[in-house]
């Protein structure tokens, strides 16, 4: 009976696990809405981080205060970001698209390469927002700060990638295939669930670090 009343009680597992899917559900919105206008994509993403890594640590802390003080943080370098990602991404399909209508041997080469390349700018991007809500900066420091932490995590990076794919996988499966209608709840935590697996798996790499580099300075 005891270990029921534990389960149950406010600190115990059970309401722990609500709490965070409620974080997850809400930051989800956010990030969904923000993504509305387009150039605020980055600034929603890293505000979502943010308030990840609060889970990840067991933080107490105001779920919107945390989400929101991070998006205004360095607002104008977020847009600017998100401009740049959409830029480089549609011009990186349209290169593919481009290769491919060729019809050639030296298209299909070419479009091989152009594939790689779109894989890395798109791991890259991805792994700007877990960075962002670290170490903020300038334009030049976050495309700095990331590159670091891609050149000196390459798994961490890669498994950033693989994460999203998954994801999307699944939200493609749950959109397209009738069988899977029952689980269309699940697009409503999907992203934030998305940077939640993505939070543990950056955590140690980069809090850790940021935490080492100012016990170094202090």
């Amino acid at each position: 009976m005891q270990r029921i009343k534990d389960f149950f009680s406010l600190e115990g597992p059970f309401l722990t696990f609500m709490e965070k899917l409620v974080w997850i559900f809400f930051s989800n919105i956010f990030f969904i809405l923000l993504c509305i206008p387009v150039v605020t994509m980055a600034n929603g993403a890293k505000a979502m981080y943010a308030v990840m890594y609060n889970l990840v640590e067991d933080k107490k802390a105001d779920l919107i205060s945390t989400y929101f003080s991070s998006f205004k943080k360095n607002f104008v370098t977020g847009m600017a970001i998100s401009v740049t990602t959409v830029v480089v991404m549609v011009v990186s399909v349209f290169d593919i698209l481009y290769f491919f209508w060729m019809g050639t041997t030296m298209g299909y080469v070419l479009m091989g390469i152009s594939i790689f390349i779109a894989l890395f700018l798109l791991c890259f991007f991805l792994c700007m927002a877990p960075v962002m809500a670290v170490k903020e900066g300038n334009y030049k420091e976050t495309l700095l700060n990331t590159w670091d932490f891609m050149k000196k995590n390459p798994r961490s990076a890669l498994g950033v990638l693989i994460s999203t794919a998954c994801f999307v996988s699944i939200a493609v499966i749950i959109m397209v295939i009738p069988a899977f209608y029952i689980f269309a709840y699940l697009l409503f935590i999907i992203v934030g669930l998305n940077a939640f697996v993505i939070s543990y798996i950056v955590h140690a790499k980069l809090i850790g670090r940021e935490a080492l580099e100012e016990e170094i300075e202090e």
